[in-house]
């Protein structure tokens, strides 16, 4: 038995799927996030507890599938953005992983924030202008804000990169959820200096990008201890969590645009070129030379979450979603 284990790192839920050959569904979990809000404006997940929940949730899938560690032949994930950790110089976390949602960041100071509207800036990273939720405006926080933290950093790795280099070894990453921080060039394929030297960011503490769908390696011995598989397993990088999406959904072979509903909702369609606009984003598409294009709104079933948790506590999504039918 051949299966093919793929994890979905979202805001609100983990989910990880085992498929076979055909890309039939064989096992599922679903895992709630466990956020901590520390202090006002803070979202973290303990790093702990994100390495338990995943080997929770691998365990579980396998589980439903009827299949051991050793019948997984390749990995992969999709992400959310702008996740991200700091490590020292023997890779040991300095912070919880800082979620998205995370508020410290605001306001960006406002030297930065022009330097996010110029028509520049645009043309290279294919959005314009950064709200304080992107990595780049909380590492300016903890340089500002937690200096004796911010001397001892070695890396910034975003949610996806630390997944991948703590499974495979490899200081790689996807550049479809690296053109959301902002400072990613999209027509070079690289780290923008200019954006790096603005936010005082050491290029040597970052991932490399590769396209998307990108062979990465194997796993390593650590994936035993951390996910409960064995060494060796192919990996490849993914891509943001809707983009991924919209790929399995026949995007460019079915349709021109694809939605899809995560804690927020998102429209993506292909194209050759960057084209900034309002509100839009732009990352490296799956194909070689391409790119995608995304809106997104934040209401998407985060709103349905929420009237769970207020409104039903008793019920499960799935209860309410049957209800409502």
């Amino acid at each position: 038995m051949a299966l093919f284990l793929g994890i979905d790192f979202g805001t609100s839920y983990f989910k990880v799927g085992l498929f076979d050959e055909a890309g039939n569904l064989k096992g599922l979990s679903r895992l709630a996030v466990p956020k901590e809000t520390p202090a006002a404006g803070h979202c973290e997940v303990a790093v702990p507890r994100f390495w338990s929940l995943l080997r929770e949730g691998v365990s579980a899938a396998l589980q439903q599938a009827g299949a051991a560690p050793s019948h997984v032949s390749g990995l992969s994930y999709s992400s959310q953005a702008n996740t991200f950790l700091l490590l020292d110089e023997a890779d040991r976390p300095l912070t919880p992983l800082v979620l998205w949602t995370d508020q410290r960041g605001d306001p960006l100071p406002v030297a930065l924030a022009d330097f996010t509207r110029e028509p520049n800036y645009a043309q290279k990273v294919g959005f314009t202008g950064m709200s304080g939720q992107a990595a780049p405006a909380k590492l300016h926080w903890f340089k500002r804000q937690q200096p004796l933290i911010w001397r001892r950093v070695h890396r910034a790795q975003t949610l996806s990169d630390y997944f991948t280099y703590a499974v495979t070894g490899e200081r790689a990453g996807d550049a479809g959820t690296a053109a959301f921080t902002g400072l990613y060039d999209l027509t070079l394929r690289q780290w923008w200096p200019a954006a790096l030297a603005a936010f005082e960011i050491d290029p040597a503490w970052l991932s490399r990008p590769l396209r998307p769908g990108a062979p990465c390696g194997r796993t390593g011995t650590a994936a035993g201890e951390l996910l409960g598989l064995p060494p060796g397993i192919p990996f490849a990088v993914g891509s943001i969590d809707h983009h991924v999406a919209a790929l399995g959904s026949g995007l460019g072979r079915l349709a021109d645009v694809s939605i899809s509903t995560g804690t927020v909702l998102a429209a993506i369609t292909r194209t050759v070129a960057v084209s900034p606009q309002s509100d839009c984003y732009h990352g490296p598409d799956f194909e070689t030379d391409g790119y995608f294009r995304l809106i997104f709104d934040p209401n998407g079933a985060g709103q349905l979450e929420e009237y769970q948790r207020r409104l039903a506590p008793g019920r499960s999504i799935e209860e309410l979603i049957a209800l409502a039918h």
